[in-house]
C-alpha cells in the first residue's frame, strides 16, 4: 500500500481530527487531537492492510511553539512504512 492509500484510509476512520500531507520526499498525517492517538496507534497495528508492528524511529521536534512527536513506521509483514 502506498502512502496516499495510507493517508486516506487513515482520513476516512479519523475524518477531521487527522490531516494528511503529501510530500515531495515523505508523505505524513497529522494527529489533530492528542487524546486520540492511542486509537490511532491502535488502528496502524490490528488493522490488517496497514499492519504497522515496528516503529523504526521515534523522535521530538521543537518548532519553538509546539512540541511535535513524530512516528516513523513499519510493517514487516506488508512492507510498506508511513
Amino acid at each position: 500500500m502506498d502512502s496516499k492509500a495510507i493517508g486516506e484510509r487513515l482520513k476516512g476512520s479519523f475524518g477531521e481530527a487527522l490531516e494528511y500531507v503529501e510530500g515531495v520526499g515523505d508523505s505524513y498525517a497529522v494527529l489533530k487531537e492528542k487524546e486520540r492517538l492511542l486509537d490511532l496507534c491502535r488502528l496502524l497495528r490490528s488493522d490488517t492492510e496497514l499492519s504497522f508492528d515496528f516503529p523504526t524511529l521515534v523522535s521530538g521536534v521543537d518548532d519553538g511553539t509546539t512540541f511535535w512527536v513524530v512516528y516513523h513506521l513499519f510493517s514487516l509483514r506488508l512492507n510498506h512504512r508511513f
